[in-house]
């Protein structure tokens, strides 16, 4: 059974009367607010909830017999080699590559968390740190561009025309057509930014007002609207975890003045 979690917009699970009833785009904040456990495997749950106290969001859990996994979203550059670190002395646990069942949709650089049974350790996050959020916010330019019409159309330089729908009869082995097919849904899908001959840049001249009048227009809370980092947040829910990585960090380096002055 397959849950997907987090903001990874597909399919998700929520329980329902003792099954999976089938849901669409379920962000992380509509998971904790309705209560997690009507979403994730038992056995995955504190493992989850762990890592989302550090702001590492997760893409996907699953229970299966005695083999379990998380899929991690984004992370940091520390976290990043953290993680480098935990798959070359523990391959059998943290797993890079397109997953379980070699489905494309995480990419070659998924990156997964498995256990050798149902119950996850949440030790299996120990060595994660505090991190900022990778997602729930975008830039001023991407609202302007995205939702003003702030943008012009430009020629795709890394454009590259995708192969066509591999047809199974054409190959002599499964393994080629698996293949084949890995690269066309690669280059096809969604996740390919070079799957279009043109692309959107954002485009100052287009910027007729200030920033706050296109926020009004689009009915978005001002306080969400953070001009010095030029982000806007989605929610609330997602500004606090920023906050809260902020407060971390202030404390890290207040700790580290305090051990400098202390001459240990």
């Amino acid at each position: 059974m397959i849950t997907k979690i987090g903001d990874y917009q597909g399919p998700y699970g929520k329980y329902e009367n003792g099954r999976i009833e089938a849901s669409t785009d379920i962000s992380l904040e509509t998971i904790i607010k309705e209560g997690a456990d009507k979403f994730i495997e038992k056995g995955a749950l504190p493992l989850c909830e762990k890592l989302w106290d550090l702001n590492i969001f997760t893409l996907e859990s699953e229970g299966y017999h005695d083999r379990s996994y998380v899929v991690l979203d984004t992370l940091s550059p520390e976290n990043l080699r953290i993680f480098e670190r935990l798959k070359n002395k523990n391959p059998e646990n943290y797993v890079v590559g397109n997953g379980p069942y070699h489905y494309p949709k995480f990419g070659e650089d998924g990156k997964f968390v498995f256990y050798d049974g149902i119950e996850m350790p949440t030790a299996l996050a120990d060595a994660f740190q505090m991190q900022d959020i990778t997602r729930g916010f975008r830039t001023v330019q991407e609202f302007l561009l995205k939702d003003c019409d702030c943008y012009k159309q430009i020629p795709n330089p890394n454009y590259k025309e995708p192969p066509p729908m591999p047809n199974i009869e054409d190959y002599p082995t499964e393994q080629e057509y698996e293949k084949a097919f890995l690269e066309h849904c690669k280059m096809s899908g969604f996740g390919n930014p070079n799957r279009h001959p043109t692309i959107e840049v954002f485009d100052e001249t287009k910027v007729e007002k200030p920033i706050e009048e296109y926020l009004k227009e689009h009915n978005i809370d001002l306080s969400l609207w953070n001009k010095e980092e030029k982000r806007i947040y989605h929610s609330h829910f997602y500004l606090d975890r920023h906050n809260k990585y902020l407060e971390h960090v202030h404390k890290q380096k207040a700790q580290e003045r305090e051990i400098r002055g202390s001459g240990l």
